[in-house]
């Protein structure tokens, strides 16, 4: 229920006096008049049926529309027709052009060094610009608002490492390879009855269970065996032999003994 009035006034209702047009049926007006018609005519192509005050504050206003023919012009060549108003660059902003442009020079410097740049550094940076321009932190606090906003106008975004980035491809191959060795001895020197395979994910996976009480001993020595095959395995790769010659050596002495 609304707040009851005491005064005995009530709010006025809206009017909707002010309406916005859009650049584009600007553009369309103003086209048509350059074609050779008159005003008049373009209140009675555009706006038929307006009469008396409107009419006339209509034709005022169009008038003033062929004023800032530049401006709309420029509107519509840059994609903005549907707009209804625009907004320069570095409106309602505190701190100047000059002043931001001072800071994306200050954050340019830090990453040319190598160092990184966070939202901190840049509040920083923001603070002592603006102090510099005579501001203080009650007209300038560098909120985090105007920092989205500043990298948006900018152009500049966060840069920061993926967790793919930092390891390459071969480090990960060698990380697989000592994991996997190291849980295979870990499997035989604890003697594990069971088995669990969860990965670490951001979301909820189902654990698999594999059941080897049957036949513990069995398993045990399966993957002993499995080790000593990948240790040995890794021997032969790492070692100097020429493991061709000994084949080819090998293949004589079947035929001697065949012959």
């Amino acid at each position: 229920m609304a707040r009851p009035t005491i005064k005995g006034t009530k709010k006025k209702r809206k009017q909707y006096k002010r309406v916005r047009v859009e650049y584009g049926h600007k553009q369309e007006i103003i086209t048509y008049l350059e074609a050779g018609h008159t005003p008049s005519e373009a209140l009675d192509y555009f706006y038929g049926t307006l009469t008396g005050k409107e009419r006339r504050s209509k034709q005022q206003l169009i008038s003033k529309w062929r004023g800032s023919d530049a401006t709309i012009k420029s509107a519509c060549e840059s994609g903005h027709s549907r707009h209804l108003n625009l907004r320069k660059r570095g409106t309602a902003t505190v701190l100047s052009k000059e002043a931001e442009e001072d800071i994306v020079l200050g954050i340019n410097s830090l990453r040319k060094d190598g160092a990184p740049v966070s939202r901190t550094m840049m509040k920083f940076k923001g603070l002592e610009v603006a102090e510099d321009c005579g501001l203080t932190e009650d007209q300038f606090s560098a909120s985090p608002s105007w920092i989205k906003l500043f990298m948006r106008r900018q152009k500049l975004s966060l840069r920061s490492k993926t967790r793919q980035g930092q390891t390459t491809p071969e480090d990960a191959a060698q990380v697989s390879k000592e994991f996997r060795s190291k849980v295979l001895q870990t499997i035989v020197e604890q003697k594990c009855v069971q088995v669990f395979n969860a990965d670490q994910t951001g979301f909820l996976t189902d654990v698999r269970e594999v059941d080897i009480e049957e036949d513990i001993v069995e398993q045990l020595d399966t993957i002993a065996i499995e080790l000593e095959r990948y240790k040995i395995a890794e021997e032969e790769i790492t070692s100097d032999d020429d493991i061709g010659s000994e084949y080819s050596g090998a293949e004589d002495d079947i035929d001697i003994e065949d012959k």
